[in-house]
């Protein structure tokens, strides 16, 4: 099980989650038992964790519940090698979802590998989502990955008022309007 932004896990959840670690078992609400748990489990947050338990916003109890070992990775930025793996990654993935076969021209691969990416993997997933979108002849060039990462860009720095995504999340091949 994979446990994101674990950082900002509210301080009355730290606890029952810390019961669950402890004792190995999730007890549905208004279930009159509870359930054996058998998993893996990965935390991951950005936060700097030693200052959140001096603050107090993480219990150290369950920091260290928690830290079985310790991977530290990278932002994108410093590791581009990975940016055209991670970019073909989610256009496959686009494809497959949406039965398309958009592509990436020579030159928006290159684009993609000199952006800074300061919200990292989700911030390229998301473009290269909107890129494979506006991408009206099938192949994304510059001005489609421009006109999504603007976007993304205004989001970020707007940031105000109601937000909406869009997001499909199911059975890859089975889009939403299909079922």
């Amino acid at each position: 099980m994979f446990l994101d932004e674990l950082g900002e896990l509210s301080p009355e959840l730290q606890p029952k989650l810390l019961r669950v670690l402890q004792d190995g078992v999730v007890e549905p609400v208004g279930s009159p038992s509870g359930h054996k748990l058998d998993v893996r489990l990965i935390a991951a947050t950005n936060i700097d964790v030693q200052s959140a338990i001096k603050e107090g916003d993480l219990r150290e109890d369950l920091y260290y519940r928690l830290k079985v070992g310790t991977c530290h990775l990278l932002p994108l930025r410093q590791r581009r090698s990975d940016i055209p793996r991670l970019a073909l990654s989610f256009l496959d993935r686009f494809n497959t979802v949406h039965g398309k076969g958009v592509r990436f021209s020579a030159e928006a691969m290159t684009w993609l590998r000199h952006q800074p990416w300061p919200g990292n993997i989700r911030e390229l997933q998301n473009t290269v989502e909107a890129a494979a979108l506006f991408a009206g002849s099938g192949i994304i060039d510059v001005q489609d990955l421009d006109a999504a990462a603007e976007t993304t860009r205004d989001e970020r720095q707007r940031h105000t008022g109601a937000c909406g995504w869009i997001r499909h999340a199911g059975v890859p091949g089975r889009h939403p309007a299909n079922r």
